[in-house]
């Protein structure tokens, strides 16, 4: 004769749902800020600085994670610009414009990477046409970069706070 003997397993405590939201908001604030970083990471060879923010919402079941940066340039290297532009002195008083005669880019198109960059010998001219800005798509690669790390890091947060409240499986 085969016998089964049910054994009731019972929590240690109550569960605390607070125990998972918080370590799912500083699970998904350590996540802003790295994204931010990631941003920011193209931008680690220019002279001029950009500006960051990271922000984490909780609603309901939803948790929301923005990091953005406000910067004009980095915008135009972001989405690109297909057109030629015709660059001219802005004051009456200056004649010609310098500007290098070839040039590197210091940022890799879909890569969070940077560069030294390069350029050639100055040229002297009354007018310059700047050629067009490829589109560097940083947000995506920010994108491509974390998106299989979301789920696992998640997991991590839910099992760690399942343990402390005494629901470890």
């Amino acid at each position: 004769m085969i016998g089964i003997k049910w054994v009731e397993i019972r929590p240690r405590r109550k569960l605390e749902p607070d125990i998972f939201r918080l370590y799912l908001l500083t699970e998904a604030r350590k996540i802003a800020v790295e994204a931010k970083d990631d941003l920011l990471s193209p931008t680690s060879t220019w002279t001029h600085k950009p500006k960051a923010t990271s922000k984490v919402e909780f609603s309901g079941s939803k948790i929301t994670f923005t990091a953005t940066v406000e910067d004009p340039i980095y915008g135009i290297l972001d989405a690109g610009d297909p057109e030629s532009r015709l660059i001219k002195p802005v004051s009456s008083g200056i004649r010609s414009l310098r500007f290098p005669g070839t040039f590197t880019s210091k940022t890799i198109p879909g890569t969070l990477t940077a560069r030294s960059g390069s350029r050639g010998d100055f040229i002297y001219a009354k007018y310059a046409i700047r050629p067009p800005i490829e589109p560097r798509r940083f947000e995506e690669a920010v994108i491509r970069k974390w998106q299989p790390k979301l789920a696992p890091r998640f997991q991590r947060a839910l099992d760690e706070a399942a343990r402390r409240s005494g629901y470890e499986i």
